[in-house]
């Protein structure tokens, strides 16, 4: 009988230790889970804040136009089409730029052009031309783009001194 009775007692302590064991593994999971959650939530945080900086920055479309009209294309340089590739090829110096997503420009001031050329990086806008010495219409879809070559990248700062020079960049 005494040995049944300490057996029982062994087999008691051994339950509670083994509930122990599993309360302190269990504990530790949800320790982990909750350090693994602010890992997480700090790394949602970091691609936010990078999203929304990207999100305000002003992209570039790859072309230079006069700054008034006639919004003639004066330099072309990482002209991106829809998939991203480089297609210089598709504007030439001279050209005239159109309408921009449907909207003629031809009789618009520049404060109601250029904000339809230039759109946060990634956005696409149609970009009709015309061809110089009366050549016909074509269309082109461009991706705004951050600048590969620095000297055509826009910061929040130079945009008002852009205002001031003579040549708009788009």
């Amino acid at each position: 009988r005494r040995s049944l009775v300490e057996a029982e007692r062994l087999l008691l302590e051994s339950h509670r230790e083994l509930a122990g064991e599993r309360a302190q593994r269990r504990d530790a999971g949800v320790d982990d889970l909750l350090e693994a959650g602010k890992r997480r939530e700090a790394l949602l945080k970091q691609q936010i804040a990078a999203l929304s900086e990207h999100v305000h920055q002003r992209g570039v479309l790859g072309i230079s136009v006069n700054p008034g009209p006639p919004y003639t294309v004066e330099d072309v340089y990482e002209l991106v089409d829809e998939t991203g590739a480089i297609c210089n090829h598709r504007v030439f110096v001279g050209d005239e730029v159109a309408a921009v997503d449907g909207f003629r420009i031809a009789n618009h001031e520049p404060e109601e052009v250029f904000p339809l050329l230039m759109g946060p990086p990634g956005t696409l806008v149609e970009v009709v031309f015309r061809r110089e010495n009366g050549g016909g219409e074509y269309s082109v879809i461009i991706q705004s783009h951050i600048a590969i070559d620095p000297a055509h990248r826009h910061d929040e700062e130079e945009d008002e001194e852009d205002e001031d020079e003579e040549r708009a960049v788009a």
